[in-house]
């Protein structure tokens, strides 16, 4: 339901406002994007498509979908908690009249070569918009514009590889700087270890962390 929903539901308001066919630029923007996505989400979303009786394209173009949608979050700690620990929020604040609130899933992936971690998402969506590893890194992440700049890694890609692969807030950093990134994305980083967090302005040309109690002109 949730599928047919962003396919038909959400693609029939973007033809309306934009005049151009949804699953047209969905398959286009993952044209672009699928050379950045590691052979083994692609083979994971294969299998999916496969278990859901559903064409692979389908199932590859679906999980793009953030590259056109945003939410918000925060990571408050020290003196702005009462017990001065971290608390990192997250808010998957997209549109409710699709329907996707009813497709809220929590994963709890083990891959066999990587880190364990949770994924807060989606029934059918294997990238990440919100979770935490085994090593206590959390990560969220708010959108900007710069909507079809999609030569690059995309966002929920991203995001999964770090929960997959970093252990410390310095090695998330150094996957963003070195990664070819999409559109203009803006994150929070934090670690439950160390008690520590880090807001993050990234385009594609472009990328600034934001330390606490930093300002940034948005």
């Amino acid at each position: 339901r949730c599928i047919e929903s962003v396919l038909y539901t959400f693609g029939t308001v973007h033809v309306v406002r934009t005049g151009h066919w949804f699953r047209h630029d969905l398959e286009g923007a993952y044209a672009r994007l699928a050379p950045h996505i590691p052979e083994r989400h692609k083979q994971e979303t294969v299998a999916l498509a496969a278990a859901l009786d559903m064409p692979a394209v389908t199932l590859n173009t679906l999980n793009v979908f953030p590259e056109m949608f945003h939410c918000s979050g925060f990571a408050v700690f020290g003196s702005a908690t009462k017990d001065g620990r971290l608390y990192h929020g997250r808010v998957l604040d997209y549109m409710t009249t699709i329907g996707l609130q009813d497709a809220a899933t929590t994963f709890i992936v083990r891959p066999d070569d990587h880190f364990a971690f949770a994924n807060i998402g989606y029934a059918g969506f294997i990238g990440s918009v919100s979770g935490m590893n085994a090593n206590g890194i959390s990560l969220g992440e708010m959108g900007g514009r710069g909507e079809g700049q999609w030569d690059g890694v995309p966002m929920a890609t991203l995001m999964r590889r770090a929960l997959e692969e970093c252990s410390t807030l310095e090695e998330v950093m150094t996957l963003w700087t070195n990664s070819p990134r999409t559109c203009e994305y803006y994150y929070v980083f934090a670690d439950g270890k160390t008690n520590r967090a880090v807001g993050v302005s990234a385009t594609p040309d472009s990328i600034q962390f934001v330390q606490p109690g930093q300002a940034h002109e948005l």
